[in-house]
């Protein structure tokens, strides 16, 4: 069995250290803002929940005033008017004296029996201006009349209880309590909602960012080389199609002239590595692990791009499920072509180049009789049946991951590529892809990393396309991709490839 393992070490070549770049953390965004915005909504829900069923209104009423003692002096003269002064001393005693006057039980007890009452109804607080006679006194209750009448009481009844320490003494109001009309602990439940609701974005973007930092897929060359221990063949970059007055075509292919020369400058690299590779050998395989990587993109354009070397290939849509390299080049149904009597084979002339073209070679329609024909028998008698008219032959399978066509043609190939989604498909699930490509003996000339990100400016900086679901694989049923051709944003048109 081949295992065809790859040391980047021992061929001299330089490896890119992996980064935990901002860009992961974008992509993972894109893929879970769900989560932020569930912990959000569930924050803020669970928040106004609970002070809503806590909430108790409270009701305060207030009251200024000074207060004046009546002088050592004066005693003989009378209760008068004129009898009460303030002095700085007086003003100091009374500062440190009148909150714990106000908090005693027996100023509470007298106003109790005041206004009739079992319980002294609300909490009282005072404060004063230091150096000065003059005080607020505040009290705070769930009944705002209560509220209110209790702090009259205790205006009324302060003087009888602060001449046991400071004599007699004498209330000015300043200030009238009034009667309150709105609880003083009012909820914002607008300002809680967006502070709540910015705390759980919070929260879900700090399980993205771990997610993105644990997540182990594969995102650079770095990462195939490390842990596939395969060869990198190439890094393609994402193509985005603006948005355009006109229709233009939006498929992603070298031939096509808005895909901008990145991409393109991309894939001959790409080409070039594989064909220093291959040495004398033609028949190549190339496959995937799941839909949605760009294994028909990458089939399609190599063998574009091979003929456009002057050489003859041929491109075989070995996908019965989903044969789709037919509509990739837009080819009509009713288009010309020739079909083989015995076995049903369309043949179509693909041209790619002034004088340079692709054979397009698709099996019948229809996915009902899959085993009878890729019997082993019949494939290695199509491949040796055509070796020598081509110089190169391009096999385009089903994603080896989820199905089992691809190792019946890995049997009689020459070499296999395999197509890997940047940061989409966990390294487990490709390499157990690679376990089952390389278990038939094929050799694998190394792996292809698709819609990178980064890229180049020009109609498209960009190469990709949204990877959905495994989709659903047996007789009668097409794999889905999950997502379909020229999805529209507000600015830009995403191409859809498989």
């Amino acid at each position: 069995m081949n295992t065809n393992k790859y040391s980047a070490e021992q061929n001299n070549e330089p490896i890119e250290q992996k980064e935990f770049s901002l860009d992961m953390i974008f992509k993972s965004f894109l893929r879970f803002w769900w989560v932020c915005l569930i912990c959000a909504v569930l924050f803020a829900g669970v928040s106004v929940y609970r002070s809503y069923k806590s909430y108790s209104p409270r009701y305060s009423s207030s009251a200024t005033f000074t207060v004046q003692t009546q002088t050592g002096s004066s005693f003989s003269a009378g209760l008068t008017s004129y009898s009460f002064s303030y002095n700085r001393s007086a003003a100091k005693q009374l500062s440190s004296t009148f909150p714990s006057i106000i908090s005693s039980h027996i100023l509470q007890d007298i106003v109790c029996n005041d206004m009739g009452l079992p319980y002294f109804p609300c909490a009282l607080s005072a404060s004063s201006v230091p150096d000065t006679n003059l005080f607020t006194i505040t009290a705070e209750g769930s009944d705002p009349d209560l509220t209110y009448r209790t702090l009259k009481s205790v205006i009324k009844n302060y003087p009888v209880v602060s001449e046991y320490v400071l004599g007699n003494t004498e209330l000015n109001i300043l200030h009238e309590p009034v009667l309150p009309e709105e609880p003083s602990n009012h909820i914002s439940y607008k300002g809680q909602v967006v502070k709540k609701a910015l705390l759980g974005f919070a929260v879900g973007l700090l399980w993205v960012v771990f997610y993105a930092f644990k997540r182990n897929t594969l995102c650079s060359r770095y990462d195939v080389r490390r842990k596939l221990n395969q060869n990198c063949l190439g890094s393609l970059p994402e193509v985005i199609f603006k948005k355009h007055k006109n229709d233009i075509g939006r498929s992603v292919s070298i031939t096509n002239s808005h895909v901008g020369s990145g991409y393109t400058e991309s894939f001959r690299a790409f080409r070039n590595s594989l064909v220093n590779k291959l040495g004398d050998r033609k028949i190549i395989l190339v496959t995937s692990t799941a839909p949605g990587e760009g294994k028909t993109s990458v089939s399609a354009n190599l063998a574009a791009s091979l003929a456009q070397m002057h050489r003859r290939v041929l491109l075989s849509d070995g996908d019965l499920r989903n044969p789709s390299l037919r509509e990739f080049f837009g080819i009509a149904d009713n288009a010309p072509q020739s079909a083989d009597e015995n076995s049903k084979l369309k043949v179509t002339s693909i041209p790619v180049g002034e004088n340079d073209s692709v054979t397009l070679l698709c099996f019948p329609n229809g996915s009902e009789n899959i085993w009878g024909i890729l019997s082993p028998k019949r494939v290695e008698n199509l491949f040796a049946s055509v070796r020598n008219k081509f110089d190169y032959i391009i096999v385009d399978t089903s994603p080896i991951g989820i199905t089992s066509e691809p190792s019946v043609f890995a049997q009689f190939v020459d070499a296999a590529v395999m197509v890997i989604k940047q940061d989409t498909i966990r390294t487990s699930s490709v390499i157990n892809s690679l376990d089952t490509l390389l278990s038939s003996d094929v050799e694998l000339l190394g792996c292809v990393l698709n819609g990178t990100s980064g890229g180049y400016d020009g109609y498209g900086s960009k190469y990709g396309y949204r990877y959905g679901s495994y989709g659903r694989y047996g007789y009668g049923y097409r794999y889905g991709y999950g997502y379909g051709y020229g999805e529209k944003s507000k600015k830009r048109h995403r191409n859809t490839a498989k």
